[in-house]
C-alpha cells in the first residue's frame, strides 16, 4: 500500500469527510506511530549493511548517515584491503578513556548524531570502517507513491492512526477499540520475526 492509499484508508475508516484537509495531520500521525514502533523493535526491512564510513587520520568522531535511526554493528579493518575485521563494541561505563593510542576497540554514540571511537590515535585514512544500521522509516516514506516501508506493520499503524484521528474527532469509545486492535496487530508483527 502506498502512502496515498494508506491515508485514504485511514480517512475512510475514521469517517473523515472527503472535503476535510487532514492529509498533513494524518501523514504526521502515521510518521509518529511508525517511528514509535521502530523505537520498540528492529525491523529487517530497514537494515542497511556494510555502509562505509570515511576515516581521517587520528580522528575520533564521525557523522552518522542522515537516515540513521539505530546502530546494529561496527567493523574496523586495517589497511586498504583488510582480510579480517575487528568488531567494535559499545563502550561500557567501566572503561575510562585514559590513553588514546591504538586502534578502535569501543564506540560511543554522541550528539550530532555521531559515532566516537576509542582508542583512535592509530586510525589512518587507508583503514576501513563499516556500519550496519537501521534507517529512520520516514526516510523511505516520503512521497504519495512511496510504498509502506514495513508491510507487516501496516495494519497496526493504520489502526493506531485511525484511533488518533477518532480522538481528534472526540470518538473516544471507537478510539479505545481501535487502539486495542492496533496493539494486537503490533504483537502479531513481532511474531513474524
Amino acid at each position: 500500500m502506498t502512502k496515498a492509499q494508506l491515508r485514504t484508508a485511514i480517512k475512510r475508516e475514521a469517517r473523515v469527510l472527503t472535503g476535510a484537509t487532514l492529509d498533513p495531520l494524518i501523514d504526521d500521525i502515521v510518521s509518529d506511530i511508525l517511528t514509535d514502533y521502530c523505537n520498540l523493535a528492529r525491523f529487517y526491512e530497514l537494515l542497511q549493511e556494510d555502509v562505509p564510513v570515511t576515516l581521517i587520520d587520528g580522528q575520533a568522531a564521525y557523522a552518522l548517515p542522515v537516515d540513521y535511526h539505530h546502530l546494529e554493528s561496527v567493523r574496523y579493518g586495517r589497511g586498504p584491503n583488510p582480510t579480517a575485521f575487528r568488531t567494535v563494541v559499545l563502550q561500557p561505563p567501566t572503561v575510562k578513556q585514559t590513553w588514546a593510542t591504538g586502534w578502535p576497540r569501543f564506540y560511543r554514540l554522541t550528539a550530532g548524531p555521531k559515532i566516537s571511537f576509542w582508542p583512535h590515535d592509530n586510525i589512518v585514512i587507508a583503514d576501513k570502517l563499516y556500519i550496519d544500521y537501521y534507517v529512520t522509516p520516514s526516510s523511505l516514506y516520503t512521497t504519495d507513491a512511496s510504498p509502506f516501508p514495513i508491510p507487516r506493520l501496516e495494519s497496526a499503524v493504520k489502526k493506531d492512526a485511525i484511533a488518533r484521528v477518532q480522538r481528534f474527532h472526540s470518538a473516544n469509545q471507537e478510539s479505545a477499540m481501535t487502539d486495542a486492535d492496533a496493539a494486537a496487530s503490533f504483537n502479531s508483527s513481532n511474531a513474524a520475526e
